[in-house]
C-alpha cells in the first residue's frame, strides 16, 4: 500500500498537501476521496522534489515498553504483577528475572523461540483450563495483541524497563528532509514523526490568529485591537519573539500559570466536608501568582511548598508557602475522630504529590501492594512516614473560623501600611527615657477627666416586675419609662410567684435568684469615672436579654437545658452614669450574673485613693506614680490597637513539625485504627535512593523528589506544560506515568524538554518559550480530511492546537472585552453572581453565622463582582455553577487533566447567565460608542473585539440582520429592552436609546457566544 503526499494544488481545489491518502480506502469519505485524486494530479503535475512516496514497512520492531508492557499491565498483572497478595503461580511479568527463569523445565519466554515459549502457548490455547487470561477474570487478548506478543518474542524479546523510571537524557537532534521548517529543537522531533508517517505540517496560521492564540495561552486574557495592530504593523524580523517576550513579563502571566496550580494543588476557599466553612488561603495564592511572575526556579518553586518551614532562617514568605500542603479538606464536625483525620490529611498530601510530580497512582498502594507498579503498601507508607508528622489535631473546631493550627497571621500590604505608625509609637513609648512635664496636654487632660469624677459605683440590682408588656422597646429608652420602684425584697412577689431564695450577695458582687416566674426585669445604675469596658459574668436562664443605655448587647436562648453553661460578655460603659437592665424569662433554677474584674481601664483602688486626692496633698512619689499609671494606659492603648488590626489578619494554615515524631505504621486496608508493622521514613526502590547527606523530613524529601536524577518531576511537569498549549501532554495521561498510563506520542521530545528544563536551571518561562516559540506551535488549527481521518485528536502535532478555552478565560474574555474586568493582583477572594439559594441547598442552616461559615451566600458588589476568575470564591460542596457547566473541577482533590464536553447547558449560559448579558450591555456600549459612524462598522468593531478579526461579508450581513431582527422586536416590546438592560449591578450612563442599546446587546450576546469566541485555534 502506498501513502501519497499532496502539493500545493494549482488548481484552487480544497486540496492540502499535508492530507495522508491511503488509495482506494472505502471508509474514506467524498472530500478525501476528492483530495486523494488532486493530491495524485498535483503530484504528477508539479514534481515537487519534496514529493515522497513511502512504502509502509511489514514488520516494524515490536517496543516491549511501549507494545508489550502495556498488554501484560491490562491483562496480567493483576494475577502476576506486583502485588504479593493477589499474585497466581509465583510468577511476575513486570520482572525479567522471572519472566525468563527455567520453571520446571518450562520457559514462559524463550527468546526467539515462539512455539517453545509457555506464554505463547498460554494466551493462543482454546482449553479454558490452560488459556490465560482465564475466562472468569473477564478479561481477553485479541488477535492483534496475540500477534504482537508473538512478534516481540520471534524477534528476540528484548525487555526495557519501564521508561518514565528511566532517568531522561538529552537525546540528538533527529535529522529531518525538510530542514527549512523547523525553527527551533521542538520542531525537529516533531517532525521526524511526521515524516516516519509520511506526513507534513500545515502552514503558519495568520497572525491574528498567532497573537490571540499566544494571548490566551500566556496571559489567560485576548489582545486589544490595538496591541493587534501593533502586531501585524510589526514587519521587522523578531517580531514574533518580541510578542512572546512582552507577554512573558506580563504580570497577568502569573495569574495564568496559577490557575492550573490551584487545581492541581485542590485549592478552595473552604474546608469541605458537610459544614464547609470558609478559611483564608488566599495570600499562598498570591505567593504562587508572584513566584510564577518572579519565574522562581521550578525546583525551588516545589521545596519551598513542600518544605519551606524548614529551610535555614524561614522566612514569612517560605513559611506561607507550605500552605500547599495545607489545602486539603479538613473536618471540623464535633463527632470525627482526630487521629482518623490525622491519616487523611497525611495521604491526601502524599497522592497530591505523587499526581503532581511523580504522575504516579501511588495511592493504590494505600490498601495493599500497587498491583500496576513496583511500589509496595510498605514504600507507601514510608513515605506517608515524611507527611504525617504536621503539628495540627487532626479535628480542630477553630477551622470553623477559617483556620486551624499551625497558621500564621499573613497581614496584607494595607496592614503592614496601617500597622507602621502604630508600632513606631509603641517603640516611643516603651522607649521614653523621662516622663515629659506635668503640663503634657495628653496626661493633664486625663488628669483632670479622673479627678473630677467619681469612682465606679456598684448599687443593687432594682426589680421592675411585675411587667404587663411582653417586650421592652430599645428605641423608647427603656430607663426612662421604667424608672427603678422599689429594691428586690426577699419577701416580694413577682408575677405572683414568691422568692423561693433570697437575693444574696458575693463578694458584693453577684446576685443569687431563685424560684420560679415566667419573665422579669432586673435594673441598676452604674457611675463610671471613664470610657471603660467591663466583663459581666453570666449563666442564663431559658432566655436572656442584656441592655446597656437602652441598647441591646446581648442575647441568648437556651430552651430546656437545665444547667445553661456560663459565659462571659463585654460591655462598654460610658463616662458618667450608666443604666443596664436584664430580661429573664421562664427560669425555674438559679440565676447568677456577675461583674468580673475589669479590664484595663479599671482603676486599682490604691491609684483611685490618690486620684481622689487632692492634687495640693499629693507628694512627689504619688505624683510619679500617677503619671506611669497613664503611661501604661497609653502604651495599654496602642498594644489593643495593633492587637485589633492582628485579630483582623488572614490566620493562614501551614506546616509545622512537632517536636515529638509521630509514628507511621503500615495501615491494613487502609484503616487508621488497624496498625501493622512501624515504618521508617524512606523512598520506594524504584527511584533513586534517598540522598545520604539529606535529613530525613519534609525538606530531605523535598530535595530528593526535585533532584536531576529523579526521573519524574520533570518529565510530568512539561508536559503538563506541552497540555497548557496543546490541550493533551505527549503522555496523555497526565496524571499517570506508570504502567496502566498512555505511551508518550513523541518519547524523544519529552525527554528533551525533561533535560532542557533540568539543564536550564529549572526555568519556567524558558520552556514555554520554547514550546510558544516553535513553528509547531504556530501551525494552522485548520483540519484537512486526511488529519481527520488518521489523527484526529492530533497526537502527531501536523497542525495547531484548536480547542475550547477554560471556563475561566472565558468569563473573563466576557468581562476583559466589555470592559468591565478589573485587573489587580491578589486579595481576598471575591462572590460574583450565582443563582439566589444555591448554597442552601447544602447547608447546614441551624449554625450561626458567627462561626464564619458558608451557609448562606452574599454577593459581592461593585468592582468585586468584576475581578479575574481566579479570584472568584470556590466553595468545595458547590462549585460556582458558571464554571462548572464548564468542566471545571470541584477542587476535592489534586486534579491536572480537565474534561471538555460540549452541550446545550454551555450555550444557555453564554445567553442568559447575568455575567455574560452584563458583559454583553457593555460590549454593545462599547461597539456604539467606539465603533464609527456607520452601522458596519460599529458590528465590525464588535467582532474584532471579541475574536480579534474582522467579519467577512456574509458575516457582516449575519450581524445587521439579527441587529435588524432585534430591532423590531424590541420596537414593539420596549419593556422587554428595559428588563434586558437592567441585568448586572454596574452602571452605565448610556446616550442610546434603550431599545436601540437592547437591540446592539443581543448582537454582543451572540458574538460572545460564537464558537470561535470560545474557542482558542
Amino acid at each position: 500500500m502506498l501513502r501519497i503526499l499532496g502539493s500545493q494544488n494549482p488548481f484552487g481545489l480544497p486540496c492540502d498537501r499535508r492530507d495522508v491518502i491511503r488509495i482506494g480506502a472505502r471508509q474514506l469519505n467524498t472530500n478525501c476521496r476528492r483530495n486523494c485524486l488532486v493530491g495524485c494530479l498535483c503530484f504528477l503535475l508539479a514534481g515537487t522534489p519534496s514529493m515522497m512516496v513511502a512504502a509502509e514497512p511489514e514488520h516494524e520492531a515490536v517496543n516491549f515498553a511501549r507494545d508489550v508492557r502495556r498488554i501484560f499491565s491490562d491483562r496480567c498483572f493483576r494475577c502476576h504483577g506486583p502485588d504479593r497478595i493477589s499474585r497466581k503461580a509465583d510468577l511476575r511479568l513486570d520482572k525479567s528475572e522471572s519472566l525468563f527463569a527455567d520453571r520446571n523445565e518450562q520457559q514462559i519466554v524463550v527468546p526467539g523461540k515462539p512455539n517453545s515459549s509457555e506464554l505463547i502457548r498460554r494466551v493462543t490455547s482454546v482449553d479454558v483450563d490452560v488459556v490465560m487470561p482465564p475466562p472468569d477474570s473477564g478479561l481477553s487478548l485479541n488477535q492483534t495483541e496475540i500477534a504482537l506478543l508473538r512478534q516481540w518474542v520471534s524477534q528476540g524479546a528484548k525487555w526495557d524497563n519501564h521508561w518514565a523510571y528511566i532517568a531522561p537524557k538529552r537525546p540528538p537532534t533527529p535529522d529531518v528532509r525538510l530542514r527549512e521548517w523547523p525553527d527551533n529543537e521542538i520542531d525537529s522531533f516533531v517532525l521526524a514523526g511526521l515524516e516516519q508517517k509520511g506526513m507534513i505540517p500545515s502552514p503558519e496560521a495568520d497572525r491574528r490568529t498567532l497573537i490571540r492564540r499566544a494571548s490566551l495561552d500566556l496571559t489567560g486574557l485576548p489582545p486589544t485591537p490595538d496591541e493587534v495592530a501593533d502586531f501585524l504593523n510589526d514587519t521587522a524580523t523578531g517580531a514574533w519573539g518580541r510578542l512572546v517576550d512582552r507577554l512573558l513579563s506580563s504580570v497577568r502571566y502569573g495569574e495564568r500559570m496559577t490557575l492550573p496550580w490551584l487545581e492541581a494543588s485542590r485549592y478552595a476557599d473552604t474546608s469541605g466536608y458537610q459544614e464547609d466553612y470558609g478559611r483564608y488561603m488566599y495570600p499562598w495564592r498570591k505567593w504562587v501568582i508572584d513566584a510564577f511572575n518572579k519565574n522562581m526556579p521550578f525546583d525551588q518553586f516545589v521545596i519551598q511548598q513542600l518544605a519551606g518551614d524548614l529551610l535555614p532562617d524561614a522566612s514569612q514568605e517560605q513559611i506561607l508557602a507550605t500552605a500547599f500542603n495545607r489545602n486539603h479538606r479538613i473536618n471540623q464536625e464535633v463527632g470525627a475522630i482526630p487521629e482518623e483525620y490525622l491519616v487523611e490529611y497525611a495521604v491526601d498530601r502524599l497522592e497530591t504529590i505523587g499526581t503532581m510530580f511523580l504522575g504516579s497512582t501511588i495511592g493504590c498502594a494505600r490498601c495493599h501492594d500497587h498491583k500496576y507498579e513496583p511500589i509496595s503498601q510498605k514504600e507507601f507508607y514510608q513515605l506517608f512516614a515524611f507527611l504525617n508528622n504536621n503539628d495540627d489535631a487532626g479535628v480542630d473546631q477553630q477551622s470553623r473560623f477559617g483556620f486551624c493550627k499551625p497558621f500564621i497571621e499573613y497581614p496584607t500590604p494595607a496592614d503592614r501600611e496601617f500597622l507602621a505608625p502604630l508600632n513606631a509609637r509603641l517603640d516611643a513609648l516603651k522607649n521614653e527615657q523621662s516622663p515629659p512635664p506635668e503640663e503634657s496636654k495628653s496626661f493633664r487632660g486625663w488628669l483632670d477627666k479622673m479627678e473630677t469624677k467619681l469612682p465606679l459605683g456598684i448599687p443593687v440590682w432594682r426589680s421592675l416586675g411585675p411587667f404587663e408588656h411582653a417586650e421592652l422597646s430599645v428605641s423608647s429608652g427603656y430607663h426612662e419609662v421604667f424608672l427603678p420602684t422599689q429594691q428586690v425584697d426577699p419577701d416580694a412577689t413577682v408575677d405572683g410567684q414568691k422568692w423561693t431564695t433570697k437575693p444574696a450577695w458575693t463578694d458584693g458582687n453577684v446576685l443569687f435568684i431563685g424560684g420560679e416566674f415566667t419573665t422579669h426585669y432586673l435594673y441598676r445604675e452604674l457611675l463610671s469615672p471613664m470610657d471603660m469596658d467591663l466583663l459581666v459574668d453570666v449563666a442564663a436562664s431559658d432566655a436572656i436579654k442584656f441592655w446597656v443605655n437602652g441598647q441591646l448587647v446581648h442575647f441568648r436562648e437556651t430552651p430546656g437545658k437545665a444547667n445553661p453553661d456560663p459565659e462571659q460578655i463585654r460591655i462598654r460603659l460610658r463616662q458618667g452614669s450608666n443604666t443596664l437592665l436584664v430580661k429573664l424569662s421562664n427560669g425555674d433554677f438559679i440565676q447568677a450574673f456577675s461583674f468580673a474584674q475589669q479590664q484595663r481601664e479599671s482603676v486599682p483602688p490604691k491609684m483611685l485613693a490618690m486620684l481622689m486626692q487632692a492634687p495640693a496633698e499629693r507628694g512627689v512619689e504619688e505624683g510619679a506614680a500617677i503619671y506611669d499609671y497613664f503611661h501604661g494606659l497609653r502604651i495599654a492603648d496602642v498594644e489593643q490597637q495593633i492587637k485589633a488590626v492582628h485579630d483582623t489578619f488572614p490566620k493562614v494554615m501551614v506546616m509545622k513539625e512537632r517536636k515529638d515524631v509521630r509514628p507511621a505504621h503500615i495501615l491494613e486496608r487502609g484503616d487508621y485504627n488497624q496498625k501493622r508493622e512501624q515504618v521508617q521514613r524512606d523512598t520506594p526502590a524504584v527511584l533513586p535512593p534517598f540522598p545520604s547527606n539529606q535529613p530525613r523530613n519534609r525538606l530531605g524529601l523535598a530535595r530528593w523528589l526535585m533532584s536531576p536524577e529523579n526521573p519524574l518531576p520533570a518529565r510530568v511537569t512539561v508536559n503538563r506544560f506541552w497540555q497548557m498549549y496543546f490541550g493533551t501532554g505527549l503522555v496523555k495521561t497526565a496524571e499517570d506515568f506508570g504502567s496502566q498510563g498512555e505511551w508518550p506520542s513523541h518519547p524523544d521530545l519529552l525527554d528533551w524538554l525533561a533535560a532542557e528544563f533540568i539543564q536550564s536551571g529549572w526555568d519556567v518561562k524558558h520552556i514555554q518559550r520554547l514550546i510558544v516559540m516553535s513553528a509547531t506551535y504556530r501551525q494552522s488549527s485548520q483540519m484537512t480530511a486526511g488529519q481527520q481521518h488518521l489523527d484526529p485528536e492530533n497526537r502527531l502535532l501536523a497542525r495547531g492546537p484548536r480547542l475550547r478555552l477554560r471556563p475561566q478565560f472565558i468569563r473573563d474574555q466576557a468581562l476583559f472585552t466589555s470592559g468591565l474586568l478589573v485587573e489587580r493582583i491578589g486579595g481576598p477572594s471575591v462572590k460574583p453572581y450565582q443563582p439566589a439559594g444555591l448554597w442552601s441547598e447544602v447547608s447546614n442552616l441551624l449554625l450561626q453565622k458567627k462561626w464564619y461559615n458558608t451557609n448562606m451566600f452574599e454577593q459581592d458588589t461593585g468592582e468585586k463582582l468584576y475581578r479575574r476568575s481566579l479570584y472568584t470564591f470556590w466553595k468545595r460542596t458547590i462549585s460556582p455553577p458558571n464554571m462548572t457547566v464548564f468542566d471545571a473541577g470541584n477542587r476535592e482533590v489534586c486534579s491536572v487533566r480537565n474534561q471538555i464536553t460540549n452541550t446545550p447547558l454551555q450555550a444557555m449560559t453564554l445567553l442568559n447567565d447575568v455575567t455574560y448579558v452584563e458583559a454583553a450591555r457593555h460590549l454593545a456600549h462599547r461597539m456604539l460608542s467606539e465603533g464609527g459612524e456607520s452601522m458596519n462598522a460599529c458590528l465590525s468593531h464588535g467582532m474584532e473585539l471579541v475574536t480579534c478579526r474582522q467579519p467577512t461579508e456574509v458575516e457582516q450581513q449575519i450581524l445587521r440582520q439579527s441587529l435588524e431582527r432585534h430591532l423590531s422586536v424590541y420596537r414593539l416590546d420596549p419593556a422587554a429592552a428595559a428588563r434586558l438592560l437592567a441585568h448586572g449591578d454596574s452602571a452605565l450612563c448610556s446616550d442610546y436609546e434603550p431599545v436601540e442599546h437592547a437591540a446592539w446587546t443581543q448582537v454582543a450576546l451572540m458574538l460572545l457566544n460564537l464558537d470561535e469566541t470560545i474557542t482558542k485555534q
